[in-house]
């Protein structure tokens, strides 16, 4: 079972998804209210917390206390207890009944709330990337991780960042970029991994990792064991956008083999979970199982 510094909440859940409703994420956009935006949001609403939480996604109809028509609803089964997230959009009064799976044709009440109506899962999609951006419980090492892929890392394909930290203090840091004239002229004008899934053909990486290049730089500073030491590790795509996983995992072979080098067996990513520890083992795994095709990166 993945270990977790901060995990996600129920509280922190609805408060995210607070901030990341929008109009575009509603199945009729032209229904929008500032005042009560939870409306027309259960769908990637539910869908997104069993991502988080696990569970099953169940429905009901929500009976308003005008005793107009009943709307259909959906919300979650987790650990055996009905949680809803978007119940704040009904009125006071509004009953909900015990909720119960409506599959139709489909395997199971997800894919019926999602694929029975095709623009439901593009705003799933929407919500969950804007959710991503908005998640707040982030450390203040894994912070600096993003900052140094923000401000340093030179790759146009991926930036990413990696904080070194040895007994909770940071020994060093690392992005990637290049590291002699002759490798950045396959960085520019454009990147040679361009259409390239990452993960894979790790033969044609021309930068140095922001992983490796933390290892040296602890090395030069006279830091020879780093057998208790954890590494935050934080990527950012070319548009600015924060590489959240959707399950925590890690996917640079070259990388996991020179943290199992240097003895580390803490890795730390951002999920969509919170901040996941994976150890050697898992990396290992992951990695291997993205360069051999049998999943992809995120």
């Amino acid at each position: 079972m993945v270990e977790f510094i901060h995990r996600l909440t129920y509280e922190d859940f609805g408060r995210i998804a607070r901030n990341s409703w929008s109009k575009e994420t509603m199945l009729h956009p032209e229904k929008w209210d500032e005042v009560n935006p939870a409306f027309d949001q259960c769908v990637p609403t539910a869908a997104l917390a069993q991502d988080v939480f696990g569970g099953i996604m169940l429905n009901a109809k929500a009976e308003f206390p005008s005793k107009e028509n009943p709307t259909s609803h959906y919300f979650n089964l987790v650990d055996g207890k009905e949680e809803d997230f978007s119940r704040e959009q009904f009125p006071e009064g509004t009953i909900i009944p015990a909720g119960a799976e409506k599959k139709g044709e489909f395997n199971s009440t997800r894919e019926y709330a999602l694929m029975k109506n095709p623009v439901a899962n593009d705003r799933y999609e929407l919500f969950k990337e804007r959710f991503k951006e908005n998640i707040d419980i982030w450390d203040d090492k894994m912070d600096l991780a993003w900052e140094f892929a923000d401000y340093f890392a030179s790759c146009k394909k991926m930036k990413f960042g990696a904080v070194l930290v040895l007994d909770d203090e940071v020994i060093s840091t690392g992005y990637n970029h290049s590291t002699h004239p002759n490798l950045a002229v396959y960085c520019e004008p454009n990147c040679i991994r361009e259409g390239i899934p990452s993960g894979t053909h790790g033969e044609l990486y021309p930068d140095i990792h922001a992983e490796a290049d933390a290892i040296f730089n602890a090395y030069q500073k006279g830091h020879r064991d780093l057998s208790g030491a954890e590494i935050y590790v934080a990527g950012k795509f070319s548009d600015g956008r924060k590489l959240v996983k959707d399950i925590p995992s890690f996917y640079c072979t070259s990388c996991v083999v020179q943290m199992s080098k240097a003895k580390i067996n803490r890795i730390i990513v951002p999920s969509i979970q919170g901040e996941a520890v994976l150890n050697l083992e898992e990396v290992i795994k992951s990695s291997f199982d993205v360069a051999t095709g049998q999943r992809k990166a995120y």
